[in-house]
């Protein structure tokens, strides 16, 4: 609209909408899709509001840049199919434009730029992807493709995946994406720190409180340290958990139920003592919580306790005590046994020494302040720290990663670090985690250790067998000879309900038994096949004395005590402490004598048992004494008190944590004042951690 004043004799222009009147420039009205990076309204139009684009990964396509052309320093063209491109570097190029016979770290700016742009009539590297863009409707152009690239920061954006204007809207001379940067107690400090007027305070007040009471608790469980940024992939199953737990503080529901699955997974005990009073916190509003949950702190902290048992699997079941946990302890549960020796470590540790070691320098990726760390090998070595104090950057994304890159030539990401001794002293590293195992249907815990296949041998090898006219292949759930043709050898049948989840039904063809009637026939010791995979691990061990195949490969198995499973149970259905179980099982069954190998596992005691912990605490020693090197990423303090040696990081998560705090046994770290692990470990145990005689 415009006004025109006659006593001054000019026009004024007015406008609802937000513009400036100097330059012009319009703005659009703020809303709150326009600080979404789920809406089209505010999400940055190059990155689509994830912050980060696709692009070639050198560091994956020459990993090792320490291997020379010769060495086969390319990734992508040590595989059959692309080894003609080498071929090309010989024939088309001289030693003075790509040498071969030299270090691709020693290439000088003019080689480099020679590989990867290309010099005579040899292409260069970024001439081959090129060519799989071309190809794209190929799926191994495409899964190539995938396995060279990575994420960058969106240059636009600069990883804040908002557009501009979202950004130009400010409190304090604070955007959006600063505040979600800033760790929570500062976020914190912020938000309290603000002086509002009247008016402001009438439209913002409640969204404040609400904000700061929200922010309180993740305060008060431990996660000061957070971003609000933080993508949820990253974080730990105990941050995870607690983030679940702060909706239920902030609702303030009352006369509500709570089912906590685990709640300490993945969490310090320091963090598990803030959990409790966090549960407590819940519980005093008039709510009822169950929790399911192995920790002894929780188990003691409850008000009423529910042991089942007496075993696992078909062997428990039962309800062995119902009342305070106090009165338990006069019981004789397993549960029972382990509170009465709650201040005993389960198995003391030995403190073995060790003559070699792998050095890492200078690593700096995520929070990690410059740390330079030895990792001794040959003994049992447990990493530990609060959470996000860099555990799993340390030892995951630094060590192993650098390990596949450098060793396997692996198109993988690292965290950074200047270098790293010692790799060439073992001869293979094994990541063990809770990660789910095989997809597939027909996968179950008798062919992970590859005991079916001699299973299958046994069967086939009897005069019944014979009689019959089957053969090993016949008793394979992946041939069609033996297998039900209509469920192919899963037992069930997935009827597709469109717009509707899919419903899984038992096979109406060989009701659930997998194989054909010709196959079902065959009974040996008075069980056909299908009986067998009915069968535990621990009834199969009896049922097979008189086949060493058999129970050499489900020895293992009972060792890290999952004998309560069945033969044929899907490994689908198993949890993430019995998928960890099974894949130490299947390493243990594979290892060979004299073979220099390094374990690294990630939170093995998650979903144990107190007795679980102690057969798996004898397993880990019993490795060592085979031969092999164990990193453990932990924080029971039953198993870290069993360590050889202890690398603590801290002090605490986040920006606060990063550092090496105390390196040591077990008791040397009790003695360290500034280890919050160190003290817990003190408290807990006391003088009662001492070496095994």
């Amino acid at each position: 609209a415009t006004v025109y004043l006659h006593e001054e004799n000019k026009s004024l222009e007015f406008s609802h909408g937000m513009q400036c009147p100097g330059c012009g420039r319009s703005f659009t009205r703020p809303e709150p899709n326009m600080f979404s990076f789920y809406s089209p309204i505010g999400a940055c139009p190059t990155c689509e509001g994830y912050g980060k684009i696709i692009r070639l990964d050198l560091d994956k396509v020459i990993p090792n840049r320490s291997l020379c052309i010769e060495d086969g320093a390319i990734a992508p063209w040590n595989s059959d199919g692309n080894l003609d491109w080498y071929d090309m570097i010989r024939g088309e190029t001289t030693p003075a434009q790509i040498p071969r016979m030299k270090s691709i770290e020693e290439f000088t700016g003019k080689q480099m730029y020679n590989l990867l742009n290309g010099c005579g009539g040899f292409p260069g590297i970024h001439a081959f992807f090129s060519y799989l863009e071309k190809k794209k409707y190929r799926v191994q152009s495409r899964v190539m493709l995938a396995r060279y690239r990575a994420y960058r920061q969106c240059p636009d954006c600069g990883g804040t995946r908002l557009k501009p204007a979202s950004l130009n809207v400010k409190i304090d001379n604070h955007d959006i994406a600063g505040l979600s940067l800033l760790p929570i107690r500062d976020l914190l400090e912020f938000l309290n720190g603000l002086h509002l007027s009247d008016e402001q305070v009438k439209i913002g007040r409640r969204i404040l409180d609400t904000t700061v009471t929200r922010l309180n608790y993740l305060v008060g469980i431990g996660l000061e340290y957070l971003t609000l940024d933080r993508q949820t992939r990253t974080l730990s199953g105990g941050e995870a958990q607690r983030i679940n737990l702060t909706t239920a503080l902030g609702s303030a529901l009352t006369e509500t139920l709570y089912i906590l699955d685990e709640p300490t997974v993945g969490m310090h005990a320091r963090d598990t003592e803030r959990l409790i009073r966090a549960i407590h916190k819940i519980r005093d509003l008039g709510n009822t919580i169950v929790v399911v949950e192995h920790d002894m702190d929780v188990i003691r902290s409850a008000d009423w306790l529910i042991d089942l048992g007496p075993g696992a699997g078909e062997q428990g079941g039962e309800v062995l005590y119902s009342g305070k946990p106090g009165n338990l302890t006069n019981k004789g549960t397993a549960t029972a046994e382990h509170l009465r020796h709650y201040d005993a470590p389960p198995v003391a540790s030995l403190e073995r020494k060790s003559k070699e070691k792998i050095t890492i320098h200078n690593a700096t990726g995520n929070n990690l302040k410059n740390v330079t760390v030895s990792i001794p090998l040959g003994v049992f070595c447990c990493v530990t720290g609060v959470s996000g104090s860099g555990k799993t950057t340390l030892v995951r994304d630094t060590l192993c990663a650098n390990y596949r890159r450098i060793r396997e030539i692996a198109p993988v990401e690292t965290e950074p670090c200047s270098h790293i001794n010692g790799l060439g002293k073992i001869d293979a590293l094994n990541w063990v985690d809770q990660a789910p195992l095989a997809a597939s249907r027909r996968s179950n815990p008798a062919t992970y250790v590859k005991a079916y296949e001699s299973i299958r041998k046994a069967l086939a090898d009897t005069r019944e067998a014979k009689v019959l006219g089957l053969n090993a292949r016949d008793f394979s759930f992946n041939v069609d000879s033996g297998r039900c043709p209509e469920c192919k050898g899963s037992g069930h049948q997935t009827i597709d309900m469109h717009f509707m989840a899919d419903v899984e039904i038992l096979c109406d063809k060989c009701d659930g038994k997998r194989f054909q009637n010709r196959v079902l026939q065959l009974f040996w010791r008075g069980k056909n096949i299908h009986d067998i995979l009915n069968m535990t691990i621990q009834e199969a061990v009896i049922f097979f004395d008189a086949q060493p195949r058999v129970t050499r490969a489900f020895k293992p198995l009972m060792d890290v005590g999952l004998g309560y499973l069945k033969l044929g149970q899907n490994t689908t259905t198993l949890s993430g402490g019995e998928s960890q179980r099974l894949k130490l099982a299947g390493h243990l069954v594979r290892m060979r004598e004299g073979e220099r190998e390094l374990f690294v596992f990630d939170e093995p005691t998650t979903g144990l048992h107190a007795s679980d912990l102690e057969k798996l605490l004898e397993i880990l020693h019993s490795m060592v004494s085979r031969g092999c090197s164990l990193i453990v990423i932990e924080h029971n303090l039953e198993l870290i008190a069993g360590a050889d040696h202890i690398i603590d990081l801290g002090p605490g998560g986040g920006k606060n944590g990063g550092g090496i705090i105390v390196e040591g046994p077990p008791r040397a770290v009790m003695n360290c004042k500034n280890s919050t692990t160190g003290q817990h470990l003190k408290q807990r145990f006391g003088d009662r951690i001492c070496l095994r005689p």
